[in-house]
């Protein structure tokens, strides 16, 4: 009797495991798929900071990782295929590969970052001395940052300095 009690515990224990695990797929995939533009426009706006996104995405690693162990014991204790482990496993590694893949684009997109690059920038090509400005016009075109074009052309006709009017005409001819 109590050799079936502890199975029954462990047997209830195993489900509620489950069941906690699914309830986070389910949510951090509705999460994702739903609310995904929304959280990033949203960070974007500058309303919440950039770990807010994140939080489905870490919540679906959390699950490929607990299914992951759980695949792993369910083929160790040989009541499940190996293939169909290795399959399923896959399936779940590559989606989570993909979904933080979209993730780092959107991060790589802050323009919060991109708006305090264009001001530094700025200074730059405005700084009194000539070699920042030539080094700054010289790593806008490296940059690609056509926002900036227009003070570059400024600097490439009207600059005093002619390296520096040199250097900002090949930026100009990189940017278009």
């Amino acid at each position: 009797m109590a050799g079936n009690m502890a199975k029954d515990s462990e047997t209830t224990r195993r489900w509620v495991i489950r069941i906690i695990v699914y309830l986070m797929l389910f949510a951090s995939a509705g999460a994702v798929f739903l609310l995904d533009n929304w959280m990033w426009q949203s960070v974007h706006a500058g309303l919440w900071p950039v770990w807010v996104p994140l939080i489905p995405m870490i919540m679906f690693t959390i699950f490929v990782v607990v299914y992951v162990i759980d695949r792993w014991l369910l083929v160790t204790r040989r009541r499940y295929p190996q293939l169909r482990a290795f399959f399923q496993v896959g399936i779940a590694v590559s989606f989570l590969a993909f979904l933080w893949q979209q993730q780092a684009k959107e991060l790589r997109n802050d323009p919060m970052q991109v708006n305090q690059v264009n001001t530094i920038m700025q200074m730059m090509l405005n700084y009194t001395d000539p070699n920042i400005r030539s080094a700054a016009c010289h790593l806008v075109g490296y940059l690609g940052l056509k926002e900036l074009r227009g003070l570059v052309e400024r600097l490439a006709d009207e600059d005093v300095e002619p390296g520096v009017r040199k250097v900002c005409q090949q930026t100009v001819v990189k940017l278009h």
